[in-house]
């Protein structure tokens, strides 16, 4: 399973490059107004920023915000003429909704990839791989603040796209609120998770490996001194 972050903010994605397994980064409407309120940077500048950190070889998401197809298309066009795309790793986010369906099957056809979006339904996801999306990005979250279940979602759309022979369209988990939700993404056979910033911070440690090191060094040190490390005994 595959790693995307799901922030706008340049120095969480600056630090989590150089730590995290990272394959693709993403953000949606909610996340930019988040991340980028207060900044004096326009929404393009902030996009090609982002690029330029993360660079050309790993896949970025960046979501349309139209509601009919045409501004839908509009948007779409308007994301990819903010960057340099040499290795195609450009991916549009797109609402499964008619308008929506409507848009991907353009935007396909032009050349664009695809990853249909709000997905809270097996229909919907079948409905995007028929449009021709690369992924379709599953809320986990919000399916189940409407009494729903995100995680099913999931492992019911693998099992269709199997069935089906489906197999140039992943499944993606997006809108993950917790840790637990993560392996359950995973166990569910999602093959990429979007996760934010919070629960990278939770799923990146726990409390017995904290325990650990705080016990290695103290036993560590009783033995060599403070400081003291293998590379300078």
């Amino acid at each position: 399973m595959m790693y995307c972050y799901d922030v706008a903010n340049i120095d969480w994605i600056r630090e989590a490059k150089d730590t995290y397994p990272f394959t693709a980064y993403s953000m949606n409407p909610s996340i930019a107004a988040r991340d980028l309120k207060g900044s004096d940077k326009s929404f393009a500048e902030n996009v090609r920023e982002i690029w330029s950190v993360i660079g050309p070889d790993v896949e970025f998401n960046v979501q349309t915000v139209g509601t009919t197809a045409d501004e839908i298309i509009k948007d779409a066009y308007a994301i990819r003429g903010m960057i340099d795309d040499p290795n195609n790793k450009l991916q549009v986010k797109i609402n499964c909704f008619p308008e929506g369906y409507k848009a991907m099957k353009v935007l396909v056809k032009d050349g664009f990839n695809i990853t249909a979006t709000a997905i809270a339904s097996v229909n919907q996801a079948m409905l995007a791989a028929e449009c021709g999306a690369a992924w379709t990005a599953v809320y986990v979250g919000r399916t189940d603040n409407i009494s729903g279940d995100g995680i099913k979602v999931i492992a019911d759309t693998k099992k269709v796209f199997r069935a089906a022979g489906i197999t140039k369209t992943r499944v993606s988990a997006a809108s993950i609120k917790t840790a637990h939700q993560v392996e359950q993404a995973a166990l569910a056979g999602a093959d990429l998770v979007a996760i934010s910033h919070d629960v990278l911070k939770v799923i990146s440690t726990h409390p017995l490996t904290e325990a650990c090191i705080a016990s290695f060094t103290a036993d560590w040190e009783g033995l060599y001194g403070a400081g003291k490390k293998i590379y300078n005994l």
